[in-house]
């Protein structure tokens, strides 16, 4: 075949000159550009505030089953101690957490599987909690005479509440009819909320407790009692700021 009618390899079929292809940067190196220098900066604090509260809540539950399971046999006290921590402090707060959209482990969730996830991490942590509140009931024959047993009922009381308002949530089929969807919703953030905060005081009392006291020492409570306060405005931070969302707007519908 003569050269000259050789075609380059580099040219189209048609024999014309391609068109340079120019390669669009990765948008996993850099921030795609409708994104916003504030709402990016946003997901990286929001991102190291949940790193932050994630180390935290394992160190405290760490702490306190290393403390429950050093007696052998474990008694009904320890077993009290073991489900309520895992119950409130490490499946309901890390249910609470599930739901948050920046910066949390479930972020790379759709919003239908966080929510679903959030309900059965709930659902887990309510279970364990209140059965660990019902074994102490019934082990002591006085109850509820210090600060820490009078937390304790008032979570296991607003516990209760939410978890079948939760449910109601949920399942609210008909029920639309007579309360609005509105109302089960912020009644719902405000008794989960709520249940966990007080559970957290509650918790920070029994590091106060003398037998905890004992076995770590004074030092280490305290620090115990910080971490726990730290994570807890962590943990609600996000429940009371959407809170007081809804809140402003049923106040809004109902003068305006």
């Amino acid at each position: 075949m003569d050269s000259s009618t050789e075609r380059d390899p580099l040219l189209s079929p048609t024999g014309a000159e391609p068109n340079p292809v120019i390669s669009e940067p990765s948008n996993s190196l850099i921030p795609a550009m409708s994104e916003s220098s504030f709402t990016y900066g946003l997901r990286i604090f929001t991102a190291s505030v949940h790193t932050l509260a994630y180390l935290l809540i394992g160190a405290c539950t760490f702490v306190v089953l290393w403390f429950a399971f050093k007696s052998s046999p474990i008694t009904v006290f320890h077993l009290h101690i073991i489900l309520c921590v895992i119950g409130y402090q490490l499946l309901i707060s890390f249910g609470i957490l599930s739901l948050n959209s920046y910066g949390g482990w479930s972020t790379p969730l759709t919003m239908v599987h966080r929510r679903r996830t959030h309900w059965i991490l709930q659902l887990i942590g309510s279970g364990l909690a209140i059965a660990g509140s019902v074994l102490m009931m019934r082990q002591k024959t006085v109850n509820f005479n210090s600060v820490h047993g009078k937390l304790a009922l008032t979570a296991l009381i607003i516990t209760c509440i939410s978890l079948m308002n939760g449910v109601m949530t949920l399942y609210r089929v008909g029920i639309s009819r007579v309360i609005p969807a509105r109302v089960f919703k912020t009644s719902h953030y405000f008794l989960g909320t709520a249940a966990f905060a007080i559970s957290s005081v509650c918790l920070i009392f029994g590091y106060n407790k003398k037998s905890f006291q004992e076995w770590a020492s004074d030092e280490l409570s305290y620090v115990m009692m910080g971490m726990t306060a730290a994570y807890t405005l962590i943990v609600i931070a996000k429940p009371c700021y959407v809170l007081w969302g809804k809140l402003t707007e049923i106040m809004k519908i109902k003068i305006f």
